[in-house]
């Protein structure tokens, strides 16, 4: 551009940009390939977005990352120099549209989504034992009729894009524990077995008495070594998905074995008179009269049986008359010394 006044001239060169551009689109699904601007200046310029979050392959191109940008509305500028250039361009992100991969306690579950004016759902159970409370809403309520492994399809629509997704949920049953009523036991040891739907088990004993669990893992055990007296069990049942449920068992152990003779001979064979059916620890008492009620013998240690001794001399072969308190369980009777 030249300007004259008379013989004097003076000339300047201006530069016009052109920032504008264009996509071939305004409304782009997660799943379009990526798309470069049309660019009608001949110098590229710069790109950017408001609001941030406009995933740019190339900010000088503008391909754009469309299945890892927001689901919203972006102003797309264009810079060039001083100039600047702005379309509206909508990103419809549907990948997680339908909630995710989920293991449920009980038979039942609700699809969490939110809700979305612009999205419509076309629900599909891959099998006929899942039942949907709406097959067209954002969050139906599934119900199962056995618990397992189930699959959900899900057609999801909006503004033009449309995705196939599919939801994987596990239904795993509330857990049930049941023990059966307290029992009173007339033995050393006894089975016992859970009636449960449970994937994991453990017995413990929550008296003092220190039975044996025989099985502490698995849903039935023996409980041995059990003497006169009182115990409680409990068992806890568990699964990955579920809360732990327990179950307790009262048992009333009344037994011991209180043989009706003897014959302290030296033989190896019934040589001591005494009871089996305890343990270390347990208060114990006995006292063994003659028939005129003379006392022959007396321990509060059950472990230490009489010999058919009294004041180290060997007494009559006879009847002899005990009388046991053993934690509180009384018991009486006679026995026969034979030599």
């Amino acid at each position: 551009m030249s300007h004259q006044i008379g013989g004097c001239q003076s000339t300047l060169s201006i530069s016009i940009d052109d920032p504008s551009f264009s996509y071939l689109n305004s409304i782009y699904c997660s799943t379009d390939l990526p798309d470069s601007a049309i660019i009608v200046s001949n110098i590229p310029g710069f790109f950017s977005s408001d609001p941030a979050g406009l995933n740019f392959i190339n900010p000088v191109s503008g391909l754009i990352d469309f299945s890892n940008s927001l689901d919203t509305i972006y102003n797309v500028i264009h810079s060039l120099n001083n100039c600047t250039d702005t379309i509206s361009l909508n990103v419809v992100n549907l990948a997680n549209s339908i909630g995710s991969d989920d293991s449920v306690c009980g038979l039942s579950t609700q699809i969490e989504n939110l809700f979305d004016p612009d999205v419509n759902y076309l629900w599909s159970p891959l099998s006929l034992e899942m039942f949907l409370s709406s097959d067209t809403i954002n969050n139906p309520l599934i119900t199962v009729s056995l618990e397992g492994d189930y699959l959900l399809v899900c057609d999801v629509a909006k503004l033009g894009c449309v995705l196939k997704d599919t939801i994987g949920l596990r239904f795993v049953d509330s857990i049930s524990l049941d023990l059966g009523p307290d029992l009173i036991v007339n033995q050393s040891s006894i089975e016992l077995m859970v009636n449960s739907n449970a994937a994991f088990y453990f017995w413990e004993e929550l008296s003092v008495n220190q039975a044996e669990i025989q099985s502490p893992t698995d849903n039935f055990t023996t409980i041995s070594n059990l003497i006169t007296g009182d115990y409680l069990f409990r068992l806890t049942g568990s699964n990955d998905v579920c809360p732990e449920k327990y179950d307790e068992i009262a048992l009333f152990v009344d037994w011991v074995f209180i043989p009706n003779g003897f014959s302290p001979n030296g033989d190896g064979i019934n040589d001591f008179f005494g009871i089996d059916g305890t343990r270390e620890g347990v208060a114990f008492e006995i006292q063994i009269v003659n028939r005129w009620g003379e006392l022959v013998f007396a321990s509060s240690d059950a472990f230490n049986k009489w010999n058919g001794t009294y004041n180290g001399f060997d007494i009559p072969e006879d009847t002899y008359f005990y009388f046991i308190d053993l934690a509180g369980f009384k018991y009486k009777g006679s026995v026969e010394l034979r030599r």
